[in-house]
């Protein structure tokens, strides 16, 4: 079992990462300190899928790029069949936003435009199926949490929803009791802000789920501490399964 697994000497946890300004960030620094070896596959610089044999447990990080925009990251095409073969074999696999999508695509589900962009601190409620799912019990009913994202996913057969947001119905999934996909972004920390900030034309479309930057740099002290706080609580049960 997972457990097992996870109480041998040198717990690893593999990284998928499609960006420099999307990596592992608080989720990442968690792990380090709790000893596990975080190993990064930094796909946009070419590097390789790890052996799915040697994963014990995937992140999927976010990225600027859409799941299906095969032609300008030729790598998505490899990361998707990577994805379907470690659902096939029942790894254990966490997605943040654009990692939300893949899975979701991988359990083939549709991903497609949301209603609109949502970016900036929003709440998720959660659904009443969330505390049914190991490590959602860290949860309150609603949390403020970053959101950058303008698609969304369909919900995979036999997915369990459990959150949502006034944007944007999808924000969480459990699919199995192994994979879980958050369309926010619960890994960032006040530190990893800039690299979003400076990425893309995003904040330049002003929507009415779209902060500014103050506003978005403004929550961002106490807002990140609390979703830090539940990661940290959620990650301990999800990795020690």
């Amino acid at each position: 079992g997972w457990g097992k697994l996870f109480g041998m000497a040198g717990r690893s946890i593999h990284v998928l990462q499609h960006s420099e300004s999307e990596g592992a960030a608080g989720a990442g620094r968690w792990a380090e300190r709790q000893g596990f070896r975080v190993q990064i596959c930094h796909l946009y610089q070419g590097e390789s899928l790890p052996d799915l044999a040697e994963v014990e447990c995937l992140w999927i990080m976010g990225g600027p790029m859409n799941i299906y925009q095969d032609r300008d990251y030729p790598w998505l095409k490899e990361e998707r069949a990577y994805l379907e073969k470690a659902l096939e074999v029942g790894k254990k696999m966490l997605g943040f936003c654009l990692g939300s999508q893949l899975l979701a695509d991988a359990l083939g589900a549709r991903v497609h435009q949301n209603a609109w962009m949502e970016i900036g601190w929003y709440p998720v409620e959660m659904s009443g199926e969330a505390g049914r799912e190991p490590g959602f019990g860290h949860f309150p009913d609603r949390l403020q949490v970053l959101h950058w994202h303008g698609d969304t996913f369909e919900l995979p057969a036999e997915a369990r929803l459990l959150a949502s947001s006034e944007a944007c119905g999808h924000q969480a999934f459990a699919w199995n009791g192994k994979v879980i996909g958050f369309q926010f972004h619960m890994e960032v920390e006040v530190r990893d802000l800039d690299g979003f900030i400076g990425c893309g034309q995003d904040l330049k479309n002003p929507g009415p789920h779209v902060q500014t930057e103050e506003e978005i740099r403004g929550g961002a002290a106490i807002h990140a501490a609390r979703a830090q706080e539940v990661l940290a609580g959620f990650l301990e049960e999800f990795t020690a399964k």
